[in-house]
């Protein structure tokens, strides 16, 4: 499945999403978009809920703190019903470090390597090792991650097991799947898997479409942030906000690769969990009337600066990069052929004047507001006769960007 720049892969990780119609945001997202859901098999239920317990599987058993495996399949079948595509994040490396019950009843006896919700003994693991090196792959691929029970993917045993979950999604109606810690396996025996799967549902797919698959480290998707690097102190995300939408822009902006959003939820420690009940039960996002979310949901895909460069991106798909223009100070400008216009300042002031390739006319800027009943809510940006405008970003503005593009034009 391809995805060419007019219909962005806005892969919205969604980790705390419930599948309940009456909770789940992921069909009613405002942009055109490619949820991607987190991880979909039951997992080991750890103290104080982390948002990594997803990431220990207990067996194959679809169900989660979301919901059940009838409310994944029936978001799934409403999502592809209006035209949202679901990809799931799947595990198959490895098997949760945890001794304890899963999120469906089943154990997982880490200690001994025994799962038998799937069921998996010892003899589907590899020996149990470190990774010392992280330059050899041999050893990468054999040994355990943080004590995470490292699965032998050679072996037919593991190989159906994992073939016959995926096939379950397929059967259910994903378009794709995120595949987590994929460079632990073996490249032949991940190429073995993907060949051995199903084509997608042909009740939302046409006939012979293969699903979408993305590993843990595509060169060809793009983000600022991830559920996995959010909390790290060293990634920019919602807490440092002017720079944090300035790098979303830019990514949005460029031709380059396939973006990827994440929606995600406020958090005071690089553990913390969704928000919860006091019961444990993870909470629904609560949509405002002007589109944004509450009940402690950040829901970055829903902030008017993303979904108007969303459209920025469609409006200037199959145009190149134009005009470059930087003073060397961390301010930088570019036009996409001669359909859109972005500008940038990361801190001064910007005053220049600039070719911004665009027709001459008067601009609303879709950071700083949009184009309202042909009136500019934010900034204007006026376009000369030959194609320059005078662009104006102040050190003490909140937004760090301006953007224009032909469906912005008064």
């Amino acid at each position: 499945m391809v995805f060419p720049e007019q219909d962005p892969f806005s892969a919205l990780p969604l980790i705390t999403s419930q599948y309940d119609p009456a909770g789940s945001p992921v069909c009613k997202c405002w942009l055109r978009s490619y949820p991607m859901i987190s991880p979909v098999a039951e997992n080991v239920i750890v103290k104080g809920r982390p948002w990594w317990e997803r990431y220990q599987p207990v067996s194959y058993n679809l169900t989660t703190r979301s919901g059940s495996e009838s409310q994944l399949s029936d978001m799934i079948s409403r999502c592809n019903k209006v035209g949202i595509r679901i990809y799931a994040d799947v595990i198959f490396n490895h098997m949760a470090a945890f001794t304890g019950i899963g999120t469906a009843g089943n154990k997982a006896m880490s200690d001994d390597k025994i799962y038998p919700g799937v069921p998996y003994t010892p003899e589907d693991f590899h020996p149990t090792c470190n990774i010392p090196n992280y330059l050899d792959p041999e050893v990468v691929r054999n040994c355990e991650l943080n004590n995470l029970r490292d699965l032998d993917q050679s072996t037919q045993n593991v190989q159906l097991r994992i073939v016959t979950y995926l096939n379950k999604l397929i059967g259910l109606g994903v378009a794709g799947f995120r595949v987590d810690s994929a460079k632990y396996i073996a490249t032949e025996q991940l190429e073995e898997i993907y060949s051995k799967l199903n084509d997608l549902n042909t009740s939302f797919f046409p006939p012979k479409t293969r699903p979408f698959i993305y590993q843990d480290v595509p060169v060809f998707v793009v983000f600022v942030d991830s559920h996995n690097n959010q909390r790290n102190g060293q990634i920019l995300n919602y807490q440092t906000l002017k720079q944090y939408k300035m790098a979303l822009a830019f990514m949005l902006s460029h031709p380059y690769g396939l973006p990827r959003i994440i929606s995600s939820y406020f958090f005071h420690n690089k553990d913390v969990g969704p928000p919860q009940d006091s019961d444990e039960n993870v909470k629904s996002p609560i949509i405002y009337s002007d589109g944004s979310c509450g009940n402690g949901f950040v829901c970055e895909h829903r902030w008017p600066q993303v979904r108007n460069m969303v459209d920025f991106r469609n409006a200037v798909s199959g145009t190149e990069i134009g005009n470059w223009w930087s003073n060397n100070e961390q301010q930088i400008a570019f036009s996409r052929g001669s359909v859109g216009f972005i500008a940038f300042a990361n801190g001064g002031n910007l005053t220049e004047k600039i070719q911004t390739g665009l027709a001459a006319g008067t601009y609303c800027d879709i950071i700083s507001g949009s184009l309202v009943n042909k009136t500019c809510t934010g900034k204007s940006v006026v376009v000369d006769g030959k194609g320059v405008a005078s662009v104006r970003i102040l050190e003490s503005d909140f937004e760090g960007v301006v953007a224009v593009f032909v469906n912005s034009k008064k």
